[in-house]
């Protein structure tokens, strides 16, 4: 199995999303992918006007409000790495 690395990746917002509805986060397989991102210190990457910013604050507040603890420290790590 090819071992694939990524210094930096661009994440849209609804992965985000669905991470927080367990109808589309079936076996915790978005957490799992997000996890291992994290473990691998990859980055996000936003463009240089900053929309996606604008979208993550705009669509994602809502979730980090009532996210549990696991999705909370996810999102949470997200948020501030854009700020």
């Amino acid at each position: 199995m090819n071992s694939l690395t990524y210094d930096s990746i661009a994440i849209d917002t609804n992965v985000f999303e669905h991470l927080m509805n367990k109808k589309y986060n079936k076996n915790e397989h978005i957490s799992k992918l997000l996890k291992r991102f994290e473990k691998k210190n990859t980055s996000l990457l936003v463009d240089s006007k900053g929309e996606i910013r604008k979208e993550y604050s705009r669509r994602l507040l809502k979730y980090i409000k009532s996210a549990k603890e696991n999705e909370l420290r996810i999102l949470l790590m997200i948020f501030y790495d854009l700020l």
